[in-house]
């Protein structure tokens, strides 16, 4: 095991750390239609983003050296009062270590203190086994389905499509969408989801998800609740 910390990460206050996460966030997401442009999580880091846009965050793990392990982007969309935790990377030779889950731990402590302790739920993307080939030569796609679910993660039970991204890839139609039960309740709400969704697509310049056909898809026979499926079946 090697010790770590966690560090709060921005481009101003500590530039060498941020763009060792930029560097292992490029690496690990090489699919087109799941990479955005680094260059746009400057604004979103700051405490009054613009509007329509979500708050963004970023966490660092680093060792006693120094040396940046791994870390994790995510958001908090401020009308819906959802969190998405968008991006997490683990150097290949850390992995199994406790860094990942206490990336995800720390995030949901931190989006609850900035949503002043009205946090609805919270979700993530995870890539569907069946549909994508394994590129990772450390982690396959069921190891990542396996790391969830311990987390607390389950699939919502929705045909999920990703708005396109800054990056410029296209719609992602091979992720699923999941939720984490801790930030939950009582059973995911119809309402907090078609909230966050809503805001979600028009963050990324849809801007009317109710004309949009693939979000008319997703949302148009949303049950209350809406069932949660469990991620390893």
């Amino acid at each position: 095991m090697i010790p770590f910390q966690l560090v709060e990460l921005d481009p101003a206050r500590t530039p060498e750390w941020f763009a060792a996460f930029v560097d292992l966030y490029q690496r690990s997401f090489t699919d087109p239609a799941e990479h955005e442009d680094p260059a746009g999580w400057a604004t979103l880091l700051r405490e009054e983003p613009p509007e329509g846009q979500p708050r963004a965050f970023v966490l660092g793990a680093v060792d006693h050296g120094h040396r940046l392990l791994g870390g994790m982007i995510f958001e908090l969309y401020r009308r819906s009062r959802c969190g998405l935790l968008t991006y997490l990377a683990v150097e290949p030779g850390c992995r199994r270590m406790g860094i990942g889950q206490r990336l995800i731990e720390a995030s949901l402590v931190t989006l609850r203190r900035a949503a002043d302790g009205d946090l609805r739920p919270v979700f993530s993307e995870v890539e569907d086994p069946d549909l994508v080939a394994a590129s990772d030569p450390v982690t396959s796609p069921r190891d990542r389905l396996a790391f969830f679910a311990a987390m607390g993660a389950r699939r919502v039970g929705i045909d999920y499509v990703q708005p396109e991204l800054s990056g410029g890839g296209g719609r992602a139609r091979h992720l699923w969408l999941l939720c984490y039960q801790s930030s939950l309740d009582d059973g995911l709400r119809r309402d907090d989801l078609l909230a966050f969704l809503t805001e979600f697509y028009r963050a990324l310049g849809t801007r009317d998800p109710e004309a949009d056909g693939d979000f008319r898809s997703m949302t148009a026979n949303l049950t209350d609740p809406v069932p949660l499926r469990d991620i390893l079946q």
